[in-house]
């Protein structure tokens, strides 16, 4: 009895695990964002939408200046509860069809379905003042918006190159990738 009981017990696990397992592959543990791997799920139905309707999307990629001089000296729990900190102003920032993604370290994404290049541009702004008035950080933006023949490669290259230039310009500003 108790040899069935400890075998039924594995199969309940076993099936929590299945259930459980793909919402955690799409949430980010830290920040209860979503993750990398719901990004491309989004992103790959905002892109057939765009062929299909002709509809428009941007993303932003936001980037933390001087994160790692937080980390060095305050320690990674207090780095840690910096995370938490931003992501929640972030999500507070964007609108309610929007999606903000933990993209990695100290690297979020966000994706703006209907909303072109200028419109990306006004909310990396509105995110800038946000996150300096609320949080006493400051951050660096790249933002792009999808175009024909895209993919979400050569999307993801440019809202890179965006941003990077917006950290090699200083930090504390946003770039587009035109």
């Amino acid at each position: 009895l108790a040899s069935q009981i400890a075998h039924a017990y594995d199969d309940i696990r076993q099936h929590t695990d299945q259930l459980s397992a793909p919402e955690q592959l799409r949430t980010d543990a830290l920040t209860g964002l979503s993750s990398r791997r719901a990004m491309e799920d989004i992103l790959k139905m905002l892109f057939a939408m765009k062929s299909r309707y002709d509809t428009r999307f941007a993303i932003a990629l936001v980037d933390i200046d001087g994160f790692q001089k937080i980390n060095d000296q305050y320690g990674h729990v207090h780095g840690d509860e910096m995370l938490r900190s931003f992501a929640a102003t972030l999500d507070s920032t964007v609108r309610e069809t929007d999606v903000v993604v933990r993209f990695g370290g100290e690297e979020f994404v966000v994706i703006m379905p209907e909303t072109d290049l200028p419109g990306s541009c006004v909310f990396g702004q509105r995110l800038r003042k946000s996150v300096r008035d609320k949080l006493d950080l400051t951050v660096s933006v790249g933002v792009a918006e999808a175009r024909d023949g895209d993919t979400l490669k050569t999307l993801l290259s440019r809202t890179d190159s965006a941003l990077y230039s917006a950290k090699a310009g200083g930090g504390d500003c946003v770039f587009q990738h035109t």
